[in-house]
């Protein structure tokens, strides 16, 4: 286990932590009200717990960011257990990129802001309202 790993896993901030607090807290909720209506009408006052979950774990925040590092780590993933496409979709895009960059660069150069020129047939300055 890495340094980075066992320093986000104890204290307040750890996510493990964060979550057994969320479920003592929702059984606990879950017991009182089973106090007065039982079990059964608890859980139907309390809700869906799932969604409660949920639904706290976007207030704790992160959540976006979290998904998009869950969605390189299986890109990642899935790439490296295909290296042929890899390979041949790296090749397409580059190719592409390159392609756009020469088209567009001959046309840069010889654009009316490159030589200093408006390229309007009155210059801004003679302009009157």
């Amino acid at each position: 286990m890495s340094v980075w790993t066992r320093i986000k896993n104890v204290g307040p901030w750890s996510r493990a932590q964060k979550e057994r607090d969320l479920e003592r807290e929702i059984q606990s909720h879950l017991a009182l009200e089973a106090e007065e209506s039982g079990q059964y009408g608890a859980q139907r006052a309390f809700g869906n717990a799932t969604l409660v979950k949920e639904d706290v774990r976007a207030v704790w925040g992160w959540t976006s960011l979290e998904r998009i590092i869950q969605d390189v780590r299986f890109a990642v993933r899935i790439l490296r257990k295909a290296p042929v496409f890899t390979i041949v979709a790296l090749l397409s895009i580059t190719l592409g990129i390159a392609s756009v960059r020469n088209a567009a660069g001959p046309n840069f150069q010889r654009s009316p802001m490159r030589n200093g020129r408006s390229g309007l047939a009155v210059p801004l300055t003679k302009l009157t309202y």
